[in-house]
C-alpha cells in the first residue's frame, strides 16, 4: 500500500544586477513503498510457511525480523514496515494453520422409509455408496461410511442403517358377523411408547391403546391402525366384514399379525375364507421382491422366502383375489407384520 501522499512548495529569490527574481518549486513527500506480500496463509498445522514482502528493501517485521523473509509457525496476523526517504507503508498478512479433517456424521439412521445422512468437516466427499455430496439419503438397511478429505489429509467415519423401529400389529375379534357386530382390537404395536391412532372405517377414529367398537350398519370396513415414533411411523390394515341378515355366507378374513416364533402360538400366517371356491394371495417385502404365493384358501406361510430363508421382522404387503361361491371376485390389499 501507499503511504500519505502530501506536498511543500518551496519559494526563494536572488538578486541578479540589482533586480529581484523570485520563483518556488513543488516538492512531493510522504510517498511510501509500494508493497505485496506473498505466501501460503493456510499451511497444514504442523508445518511452517514463508511469507514475502516486495516492493522495498527496507523491511521491519512485526516478528522483530527485518529480512524480505520470515518462516512462521503460528497462525496469526503479520504485520510488515517498509521505509523509504520518502516515507513508509504497512502492509498485512493473515495466516490459518489448517487441521487434518475431522469427520461428523449426522441425521437419522432409520429408515422411515429412507434415511439422509450428513457428513461434515472437509472440503470433498467420498461415501462408501459412490456420492461424493455432503449429504445422501438412502433406504436400503447396512453400513454406510464418508471418507472427508482436505488439503492436509482425510478422515473416514461410518454409520450403521437399521430398519425403522416400529412395527404395526393388531388382531380383531371377530372380524365378521351380522349387524350390529361388536369389534374388539388387540394393539400389538412395538415399541409400546409409540403414539397410536385408529381409523375404524366407518368414519370413527380413535387414539385409544385397544378399542372397542360397534358397527351398526352391513358393509365391509377398512380398518386401519397408523403407529408414529419421531419422524418414523408403520402402519397396517384388516377388514371387517359386517353382514345383513339375508347376506350370504361368503367372508375373508385376513389377519395382519403373527409371530413365526415356534411357540405354537400364531406360528403360521393363515386366511380365514367362508364361500370361497378359489383364492390366490401374492406377499411381497417393501422393496417389492415376492416372498410367498398362497394359491388356496387353504395354504399357509410360515415367514419364509421362496428360497426358503427365514425373512425377518417387518411389514410385509398383500395382494389378495378370490372367487365367492356367489359367482362374485373379492379382491384385498393390505399389510402383514412379522414379529417374532
Amino acid at each position: 500500500g501507499l503511504g500519505d501522499v502530501g506536498s511543500v512548495t518551496l519559494h526563494f529569490c536572488a538578486v541578479v544586477c540589482g533586480a529581484t527574481l523570485c520563483d518556488s518549486i513543488v516538492l512531493a513527500i510522504g510517498i511510501g513503498p509500494d508493497l505485496t506480500l506473498f505466501g501460503d496463509t493456510m499451511p497444514c498445522l504442523g508445518t511452517s510457511t514463508t511469507l514475502t514482502a516486495v516492493g522495498a528493501d527496507e523491511l521491519l517485521w512485526s516478528t522483530g525480523e527485518s529480512g524480505p523473509s520470515i518462516t512462521v509457525e503460528a497462525g496469526g496476523t503479520y504485520t510488515v514496515t517498509a521505509s523509504s526517504a520518502c516515507g513508509e507503508s504497512e502492509a498485512s498478512i493473515f495466516v490459518t494453520f489448517v487441521t487434518d479433517p475431522e469427520v461428523l456424521i449426522t441425521g437419522s439412521t432409520y429408515l422411515c422409509p429412507s434415511a439422509t445422512l450428513v457428513a461434515t468437516g472437509g472440503q470433498s466427499y467420498l461415501w462408501s455408496n459412490g456420492a461424493t455430496t455432503p449429504s445422501i439419503t438412502v433406504d436400503t438397511p447396512g453400513p454406510y461410511s464418508v471418507t472427508v478429505s482436505n488439503a492436509c489429509g482425510s478422515s473416514t467415519a461410518s454409520v450403521q442403517v437399521v430398519d425403522s423401529p416400529i412395527n404395526a400389529g393388531f388382531m380383531a375379534n371377530p372380524m365378521d358377523g351380522e349387524a350390529p357386530l361388536l369389534v374388539n382390537f388387540t394393539n400389538f404395536v412395538l415399541p409400546p411408547e409409540a403414539d397410536i391412532f385408529w381409523d375404524l372405517g366407518d368414519g370413527t377414529t380413535s387414539t385409544a391403546f385397544q378399542p372397542v367398537h360397534l358397527y351398526t350398519t352391513p358393509g365391509v370396513y377398512e380398518v386401519t391402525l397408523t403407529a408414529t415414533l419421531g419422524d418414523c411411523y408403520a402402519s397396517t390394515s384388516l377388514i371387517i366384514t359386517v353382514l345383513g341378515p339375508d347376506a350370504q355366507d361368503v367372508a375373508i378374513r385376513v389377519p395382519n399379525v403373527f409371530s413365526p416364533n415356534s411357540d405354537g402360538v400364531n406360528d403360521v400366517f393363515e386366511v380365514f375364507t367362508s364361500g370361497i371356491t378359489r383364492m390366490d394371495m401374492y406377499i411381497y417385502n417393501r422393496w417389492g421382491q415376492m416372498m410367498a404365493h398362497l394359491d388356496g384358501p387353504q395354504q399357509v406361510w410360515t415367514g419364509r422366502s421362496l428360497a426358503g430363508s427365514v425373512v425377518p421382522d417387518g411389514t410385509y404387503y398383500y395382494e389378495l383375489r378370490a372367487l365367492g361361491n356367489d359367482g362374485v371376485e373379492h379382491a384385498l390389499r393390505g399389510t402383514i407384520t412379522v414379529l417374532r
